[in-house]
């Protein structure tokens, strides 16, 4: 979370809490309930991200989840375009998408530009750290397509459409891996290639001489495969609905490789039908493919979870209800799952959950702990509690300097001391008061008070 929405943040958390209206999501109404789901179903924004708590900054580059527009998500494992990261590169570094284009009844909806050209609005109904869903409605047919990031080398796409016309209507998906597009060359990164592997039903893409392995499937079979370095061919063959077939296709570094599998899904009457896709990340085709089994065998059992998890955050989670625009409810929901997702798990000289400011490149800093723990404490007061006492009783020095994982100092002055924030900023003394003060966790207090002490 940038240091302006946190302060933003903050600050409307305090005067709303202190003196306006903060409904629990326990009296949401049920126009807001889908499936006996606690999250705020509503039109939010269509793009965002998967939280990946396997992401680090030094340990672990594994990469950020991203959407890709209009209803794909992929791997960004290239370098950090972003504060406190600018330009730190990934060793082995690429794109790697999955890519959905629709064609329904003979109208294609491949890009932002189909959409708007047939006058259908693209929103997500539902969007959390663990999913995050893409809806339209198109000639009564309603399309729900959820994304999850199970693990750290799955993204899973459950792909459902409800029919509630008279008749029957026909889909074609083609679902993309777009892989390549890496910034700075390594050794074996001469090109990406891919190929058909009949026994999992799956296109496998892969870098020519030492990289990551994707595979990309679903638990239905396809009815073509091809592959291309041309991204005009890829183009043509959506929207001519090609469903010939090709023995794969390879490519020389910088370009990426497109290998397409193409579905057909008979959406009866009044009726639902679904189908869910993988993509998977390995190191041999061997590991990926048997990743990718395994992510589709348990697909429901793991979308389940996150939705329990994100019950349980939102069973306690204030809202803003009544007539606070609706920008400003989604604002709320924004910045509440990016902090969220800010919060990492245990790692290298962290043994509590940790706050690290934000996703690209994770840090400790005091103040933005401070924040985000009075944001945090009116929904988790005990994961607040923790970040809380682990950023004191982990700390590398008494002062708190800004640290990495790895005990790296993150913040150096001129004159060579490592630096913390200052005790002012973000106050985190009025912070420790304030949720003791609503929670009156005596232990906790005595865990934490012998690092506050002056020394």
């Amino acid at each position: 979370m940038s240091t302006t929405i946190k302060k933003n943040f903050f600050l409307l958390l305090l005067v709303t809490a202190l003196r306006f209206d903060v409904s629990s999501q326990t009296n949401i109404s049920d126009s807001n309930m889908i499936k006996d789901r606690l999250f705020p179903v509503s039109n939010y924004t269509p793009y965002g991200y998967l939280d990946n708590p396997s992401h680090s900054f030094v340990f672990n580059r594994s990469g950020i989840i991203r959407s890709v527009p209009p209803l794909g998500f992929g791997f960004w494992c290239r370098s950090l375009p972003w504060p406190y990261a600018n330009n730190a590169s990934r060793d082995v570094n690429y794109l790697s998408f999955i890519y959905l284009s629709i064609n329904q009844d003979g109208t294609v909806f491949d890009s932002t530009e189909n959409f708007n050209e047939n006058n259908v609005q693209l929103q997500s109904s539902y969007h959390t750290k663990n999913i995050m869903s893409y809806n339209w409605n198109y000639k009564n047919l309603d399309y729900d397509v959820k994304y999850l990031y199970p693990s750290e080398d799955v993204i899973l796409c459950i792909f459902s459409v409800k029919n509630s016309n008279a008749t029957g209507s026909k889909l074609t998906i083609h679902a993309t891996n777009i892989y390549g597009y890496p910034e700075k060359r390594w050794w074996g990164s001469d090109g990406s290639t891919s190929h058909f592997n009949s026994e999992a039903s799956a296109a496998i893409s892969k870098i020519w001489a030492y990289g990551d392995v994707f595979v990309l499937g679903a638990d239905k079979k396809s009815v073509s495969y091809k592959a291309t370095a041309s991204e005009t061919d890829w183009k043509n063959w959506i929207f001519n609905t090609d469903l010939s077939s090709n023995d794969g296709a390879a490519t020389t570094y910088p370009n990426p490789v497109f290998a397409v599998q193409s579905y057909q899904l008979d959406v009866a009457a009044n009726a639902t039908t679904s189908i869910i896709l993988s993509l998977t990340r390995g190191k041999n085709e061997m590991d990926a493919i048997h990743r990718y089994k395994e992510s589709l065998a348990n697909a429901i059992l793991l979308l389940n979870e996150k939705e329990k998890e994100d019950d349980l955050f939102y069973k306690n989670s204030p809202l803003l209800a009544g007539d606070w625009p609706k920008e400003w409810k989604h604002g709320w929901i924004y910045d509440i799952e990016t902090l969220r997702m800010t919060v990492r798990p245990p790692l290298g000289i962290f043994k509590h959950h940790w706050d690290g400011m934000q996703v690209f490149s994770p840090r400790s800093v005091l103040g933005e702990t401070a924040l985000d723990a009075m944001c945090l404490s009116y929904t988790d007061i005990n994961l607040a509690k923790e970040i809380l006492l682990g950023i004191f009783a982990d700390a590398v020095y008494p002062n708190l300097p800004c640290t990495r994982e790895d005990a790296s100092m993150n913040m150096i002055g001129a004159d060579g001391r490592e630096c913390g924030t200052a005790p002012i900023w973000g106050m985190p003394f009025y912070v420790i008061s304030s949720i003791y003060n609503r929670d009156k966790d005596n232990q906790w207090l005595a865990d934490l008070y012998p690092y506050l002490k002056i020394i």
